[in-house]
């Protein structure tokens, strides 16, 4: 029994020590430049960067998440769309990037649906004219989805008959954490506590 207490105890410590490293990470990485996406190549896009920027295109969800039957978030898919003149001289719109944007308000919902719902009316038309609508603007850090959420897009990806090799399909743009000092403090309250509650049963074992 006493190595369990004492497990339980290491337990906690390690627990803040992961929640304190999560909150430094997130404020160092919205700590950088913001990097908007409508400006730059995808292809050099790592994990860690901060973006914001407003999106101008938004296709569906491609992965709905709930716990204990509660929607709790919804990853939809971000193509990026160019006009491209071939060498032949002709002209037309082309998705030549995807990445994933995860959302998990009823705000983030209503806004994305419709811009959503925009853009495939305008894709699948035969409006060539530019795309305009109202955007939403997102501000958050790009990490590597885990590999269930990849498989997701790939499928989706796969659906729409879409080549995904090179582009940055297994990136997520997840909203950035406003709290971090609040999830630090939390996470090193949860140390201190573990280390107390260690130290006396080490001092209590000694003495027993």
């Amino acid at each position: 029994m006493k190595i369990v207490s004492y497990i339980r105890w290491i337990g906690i410590i390690i627990l803040g020590l992961a929640v304190v490293i999560f909150g430094v990470r997130e404020s160092i990485w919205l700590s950088k430049d913001a990097i908007d996406l409508n400006e730059v190549d995808w292809s050099d896009l790592k994990e860690g960067d901060h973006v914001e920027m407003d999106v101008n295109y938004l296709f569906d969800p491609f992965e709905t998440i709930k716990d204990d039957g509660k929607e709790t978030a919804r990853k939809y898919a971000m193509p990026k769309i160019e006009y491209i003149e071939d060498d032949d001289g002709e002209s037309y719109w082309s998705v030549t990037d995807f990445i994933a944007v995860n959302a998990n308000t009823s705000d983030e919902y209503t806004a994305y649906d419709a811009l959503s719902d925009a853009t495939i009316d305008w894709w699948v038309s035969d409006d060539t004219s530019e795309f305009s609508s109202e955007p939403v603007h997102i501000e958050g850090i790009v990490r590597k989805m885990q590999s269930d959420d990849i498989g997701f897009f790939q499928e989706y990806l796969d659906d729409i008959d879409y080549d995904y090799d090179d582009t940055a399909y297994e990136f997520c743009i997840y909203k950035g954490q406003d709290k971090n000092g609040l999830i630090i403090g939390i996470g090193a309250l949860c140390m201190l506590v573990g280390v107390a509650g260690l130290a006396f049963k080490i001092i209590k074992g000694r003495r027993g």
